[in-house]
């Protein structure tokens, strides 16, 4: 090589040098324009944490004061939640479904109900009298009980159930054949063990599928059970059944939805599909929103909520033993929010037979991807307005949704998660140099 040629090169060798560490070295960040940033893993793999990356600053203070002060300003609030029983169990352990129905009960009739100790962790038997009946439903008391739930009030739920509760979910849940096919409906009214000491949460019902097996702690029928205390009490103590209507139309959901996903579906058609859980869950909370109205104690606890605030809640859960409070609000918000842009009197029926059991149901049902389902949703929760994607189309009630900014993010987000922090004062937020493959960023705009 002459020695102009190794000049040449060395020329160019230095020249490109300079050139890219120059580039480097004036690179312009990429930034995200926007008062407000919503943070948010678009990712559904709920086993996977990832980075946001995002550096903490004190221009991060929340609009709102934290969870501690919103609760203390409440007068020691109680919120219902259903206790959630292991619903793979008929599906793993494939135990017998019931193949024949018994003879029906008669008023008056003692029955020994085994039911669920959250106290102790084990089983309980109960003994109960059937105190009303109609075509679709048996209304059973504890006979040890107080005697303050009478005939006279059970004859209201069962009258309730009759003509509200029940064409509420064959008109919007499942379809009246399928729901008939279940038989008539127990209601066991007794007070539930679950360690209630006066505030906070309580379990107001629940659903336990092995009632639908033959197995040998199974009731052999199609059971709810819904608690008395402190669920039909009011604040004087007095018992009022007309309380425990909205958790008897949540709990019925349960019951259909279960039928119809898992034992109709896999006992008939064979094809293995279960509700997830944090839809399930939604889909009950929607049926007590149609039954009567905006549930305004989910919106409090969402407003209060430090752990929404700071991103570690996950929109997608499915473990029982993670699934409180918060996700309860989450959850009942997000299918609002659903309801709300579709205005689909069939949604929550598309998504219920979707041959799909998970998001993709949502998916199929609202024509939109779960990633941009789930961050408009975040958007709405913030933004609000009164109409388009980013409100609740001037739902009554949902004007009381606090727009929560995070003070203290969690910065590894479950697939689903998110927070919004304030943006500099310069509205350009600097994206961090490194995150996870499903981080995404926002700028919000109020």
């Amino acid at each position: 090589m002459s020695s102009l040629k190794k000049l040449l090169l060395i020329f160019f060798i230095l020249s490109s040098s300079f050139i890219f560490f120059s580039c480097m070295l004036f690179k312009k960040p990429q930034t995200v324009d926007g008062a407000y940033i919503l943070v948010i893993n678009q990712s559904t793999d709920t086993a996977v944490k990832q980075d946001t990356g995002v550096v903490y600053s004190s221009e991060t203070e929340g609009m709102y004061p934290s969870a501690q002060i919103f609760r203390n300003s409440e007068d020691k609030s109680i919120y219902p939640i259903d206790r959630i029983i292991d619903t793979d169990m008929l599906l793993t352990n494939r135990i017998p479904i019931l193949t024949s129905k018994s003879e029906p009960p008669k008023l008056n009739d003692l029955k020994d109900f085994i039911t669920e100790n959250y106290e102790t962790g084990k089983k309980d038997t109960v003994r109960a009298r059937l105190l009303s009946m109609t075509d679709h439903c048996y209304v059973w008391v504890e006979v040890s009980y107080p005697a303050k739930i009478t005939s006279g009030q059970t004859d209201k739920l069962a009258a309730e159930f009759e003509s509200r509760i029940y064409p509420l979910i064959y008109d919007h849940f499942v379809e009246k054949t399928d729901l008939e096919s279940i038989g008539a409906v127990y209601l066991l009214c007794y007070d539930i063990k679950d360690g209630f000491s006066g505030s906070g949460g309580f379990v107001a019902g629940y659903f336990s599928p092995e009632d639908l097996s033959n197995d040998s702690t199974s009731n052999k029928c199609p059971l709810l059970y819904i608690d008395t205390y402190p669920l039909m009490t009011d604040r004087f103590g007095v018992y009022k059944i007309e309380n425990a209507f909205s958790t008897v139309t949540h709990e019925l959901q349960h019951l259909s939805n279960f039928y119809v996903n898992s034992i109709y579906v896999n006992y008939i058609k064979e094809e293995p599909a279960m509700q997830s859980l944090w839809m399930d869950e939604g889909l009950s909370m929607a049926a007590e929103d149609l039954y009567n109205g905006t549930q305004t104690s989910r919106i409090t606890y969402y407003n209060g909520s430090d752990n929404i605030r700071n991103g570690k809640v996950p929109l997608i859960q499915n473990r029982p033993d993670l699934f409180w409070l918060d996700n309860y609000s989450l959850s009942y918000l997000f299918f609002q929010y659903l309801y709300s842009q579709t205005a689909d009197s069939t949604l929550y029926k598309k998504i219920i037979y979707s041959p799909y059991n998970d998001f993709k149901a949502l998916e199929e049902a609202c024509g939109k991807s779960i990633s941009e389902l789930m961050t408009d949703f975040r958007i709405a929760l913030f933004l609000n307005k009164p109409s388009g994607k980013y409100g609740f189309n001037s739902k009554e009630g949902f004007d009381g949704i606090a727009a929560l900014t995070s003070y203290n993010y969690e910065r590894y987000l479950e697939a689903s998660a998110g927070f919004v922090i304030k943006a500099p004062a310069d509205r350009s937020f600097e994206l961090p140099e490194k995150y996870g493959p499903d981080i995404r960023f926002y700028g919000i705009n109020p």
